[in-house]
Parts: C-alpha cells; structure tokens; sequence
C-alpha cells in the first residue's frame, strides 16, 4: 500500500513585497552561491525595470569566498573566474 503524498501549500500564504518609495533603493544581497547566483540575475533585471521610479539605485553582492571550479556546472560561474571572488 503506497503513503498517501501531502501537498505543501504554504506558498498560498505569500504577500506580495511592497517597496515604499524613497528617492534612493539600495539592494543588498549576501551570497552568491547556488542559490545567490540565481538570484543575481533575477535581481539585475528587477533594478533595470526599476530605473526611473528612484533617484538613485544600488545594487550589490557580498560573498567573501572564491570561485571554485566544483562551483562551476551549479552556479552562474565560468572556469575562466577559478579563483576570483565571488562578488
């Protein structure tokens, strides 16, 4: 007899995210590991659609480690940044 599956629907609670507007936003993420590095991306995007509503935006990325080349197939890395920071 199989276990019945259970469906997580947490994800039904979610709020949107309200940015009140100020005349400067400033992002910053930590990490930019697996999960860091993705989001990167997703957050570049976010501040391009954002240019205009702020006087000014930041965004930057603060991650002490360095860029191994076992990073490489998993986060938004090349071979070529081996070594470098991963800022």
């Amino acid at each position: 007899m199989k276990t019945p599956v259970t469906l997580d629907l947490r994800h039904l609670h979610a709020r949107p995210v309200v940015i009140p507007h100020t005349d400067n936003l400033e992002i910053i993420q930590v990490g930019a590991g697996g999960t860091g590095s993705a989001l990167a991306g997703l957050l570049s995007r976010l501040v391009i659609l954002l240019q205009g509503r702020w006087t000014t935006i930041r965004y930057a990325i603060v991650d002490f480690d360095h860029v191994e080349d076992s990073n490489v197939p998993r986060q938004m890395f090349a071979y070529a940044e081996s070594g470098s920071l991963k800022h």
